[in-house]
């Protein structure tokens, strides 16, 4: 066993600086793993301790590494942890592989040498995991970490009242924390027949990936888990993130910064005529007109009408902050009949809200909406990597991937490919997945807020740039753009992908599902970057429209309404308001989707 006084006197005055929000923050880590048990001992959680805490530190984490421990020891290792968090403060991660145990709804690890005989012994020789959360946040830094591979069996189920297998989930954790199980919670994990668990080996592999999100590395852990096990273990999170963290960046960004020299004018048609109900010919079936995929070239650049003035407005240091959320965001993952898996799911609380505006007639009148029916929304738009899962089964050729594949995303599919695409979900999971209605869609955008936009009523802007002098400087590749979204950069935490959101809007193109800020609802890029097909069919204005979940359907419906705006939207084309239409059958690389699944079995989150 490794002396926990010596370990620290060797790290003391060491400080790993790591790249968290753009921003430079300590890393402290405590890794346990406990494998000599006087009963029932397991032969890897040794290894996976000390493998996962080289790559912590490769990672730039300080870290405290026990192996096989007593009750004292654990608990004075908590102790260290959360004086060390205190002083250094940034990011903490508490990695746990043995034994643990649940009873009454709380979870217990187990120390090497606990004789415990009944269930109520736990209380006194164990150490429960919410000693180390309140440590965590005692210590008040902002961003945490637990992983509990800590499911591997109860060797006291035969004294215990009841014969409940695995961990518990915690219902209520503080924010800024994420919780990963090695297995769904009340399941059971497998210890693993070479040097590392399942777990701990696909854990280790994300960690020394560069440039992935924190989410998207437990997705990748879930996906390899579930193929080595071939279905039986299936891992699981719970965060209340409020802040991004990469276990490694190659660079200060995710995004790349290099200018390009045009963005081609936006490509969503607008709905001019107040006689119809249906999209005007001109707009959507003149072979002269601007196409939904199509760039234009300089001669058909917005010009002022085109590009509506902001209001000039004086810099001020308004941070732009996500209005504060108490909501825990709760998610999960389907198992896809090859055992991999489905898009990332959070439960959306039931509630009501304002459905559109007075700021334009397509979205009068104003009407109350109850979304009274339980659903999950996925995180993220669709990203490449859920739709080839898709195309291979179909053994379909992939789409154009002009921008990139992976977490990018999926873009030039049609209304009724992203329908398919549900309906595969459907079939592959069991449960039933569809695209959201227009209301819903508005609801979980809005995320419990009633702002034209879900951070507030403004965009974070330069005061030097009006809209058409920003149209203007993209055209002719001047830099200004670029200096005033560095310059935005450094006072908010708000980006957007927009044309006039001024997060890399010299880039012009589509960015990774997991950029920016999420919403209250912890979903990302509900607003810009691609726009989002509804179930919908379009109609001019919301008279007459339903005041719950539903959708408006009528024979032969040619168009569906969209949401969200696009990477090459105007500011008023981006709000939570806003809509327009497209064909059934067209594709384009502004236009995208995210799925809903139905939930009647899933908790309310309040």
């Amino acid at each position: 066993m490794l002396n926990l006084n010596t370990l620290c006197l060797a790290a003391l005055g060491l400080l790993f600086m790591a790249d968290i929000a753009n921003a430079k923050t300590a890393r402290t880590a405590l890794v346990i793993g406990n494998s000599q048990y006087i009963n029932d001992p397991l032969e890897n959680p040794k290894n996976d301790a000390a493998d996962l805490a080289e790559s912590l530190r490769n990672r730039g984490f300080k870290v405290f590494l026990n192996i096989d421990i007593n009750q004292r020891e654990m608990e004075q290792a908590i102790d260290e942890f959360e004086s060390s968090l205190q002083r250094r403060g940034g990011t903490g991660l508490f990695y746990y592989a043995g034994h643990g145990i649940q009873s009454e709804g709380m979870n217990y690890l187990l120390p090497v040498d606990n004789s415990i005989e009944k269930e109520r012994d736990l209380r006194y020789e164990a150490v429960n995991v919410g000693r180390v959360i309140s440590a965590m946040e005692d210590a008040g830094n902002k961003l945490n970490i637990v992983i509990l591979d800590a499911c591997r069996n109860n060797p006291l189920a035969r004294s215990f009242r009841s014969s409940t297998r695995g961990l518990a989930r915690l219902e209520k954790t503080p924010s800024g924390l994420l919780i990963a199980y090695s297995t769904s919670p009340g399941d059971v994990a497998q210890d693993g027949e070479g040097r590392n668990s399942p777990y701990a080996a696909s854990l280790i592999q994300a960690i020394n990936t560069d440039n992935q999100h924190i989410l998207l590395a437990f997705q990748d852990v879930a996906n390899q888990v579930q193929k080595k096990t071939k279905g039986v273990q299936v891992p699981w999170i719970s965060s209340s993130l409020t802040s991004n963290f990469y276990f490694s960046q190659t660079n200060n960004s995710v995004i790349p910064t290099q200018p390009t020299a045009r963005i081609p004018p936006s490509a969503f048609p607008t709905y001019s005529d107040p006689k119809h109900n249906a999209p005007t010919q001109n707009n959507l079936n003149n072979p002269n007109a601007t196409k939904f995929n199509q760039p234009t070239d300089a001669k058909h650049q917005p010009t002022k009408k085109e590009a509506p003035q902001l209001p000039p407005i004086v810099e001020t240091e308004m941070p732009y902050l996500m209005p504060a959320s108490e909501f825990h965001w709760q998610q999960t993952q389907d198992t896809l009949q090859d055992h991999s898996l489905g898009p990332v799911m959070i439960a959306i609380p039931t509630g009501s809200f304002t459905m559109g505006s007075e700021e334009n007639k397509q979205e009068k009148p104003p009407h109350p909406v109850a979304i009274i029916h339980p659903i999950s929304v996925s995180k993220y738009e669709v990203s490449f990597s859920d739709y080839d899962k898709y195309l291979a089964s179909i053994e379909q050729s992939k789409n154009p991937d002009q921008w990139g594949r992976h977490n990018q995303p999926v873009i030039n599919v049609s209304w009724q490919d992203a329908k398919n695409y549900t309906q595969w979900l459907s079939e592959e999971t069991g449960k039933k997945y569809r695209l959201p209605s227009e209301s819903e869609w508005e609801y979980f955008t809005r995320a419990k807020t009633d702002s034209r936009y879900f951070w507030g009523d403004e965009l974070p802007q330069c005061s030097a740039l009006t809209t058409s002098r920003i149209d203007k400087a993209r055209s002719f590749g001047n830099n200004k753009i670029q200096l005033c979204a560095e310059k935005l950069k450094s006072k908010t935490q708000l980006q957007v992908n927009c044309r006039h959101c001024f997060s890399w809007v010299s880039k012009g193109k589509t960015v990774p599902v997991n950029s920016y800020k999420a919403n209250n609802f912890g979903l990302f890029n509900t607003l810009g970057n691609v726009a989002e097909y509804t179930l919908d069919c379009w109609r001019p204005n919301y008279y007459g429209a339903s005041q719950d979940n539903a959708h408006y359907e009528k024979a032969g419906c040619e168009y569906r309404v969209v949401r969200g705006g696009h990477w090459n939207s105007s500011h008023d084309e981006i709000r939570s308001a806003s809509r327009t239409y497209v064909s059934i059958s067209a594709t384009s690389n502004t236009v995208g989707f995210r799925v809903v699944r139905e939930d009647s079995a899933f908790a309310e989150h309040q």
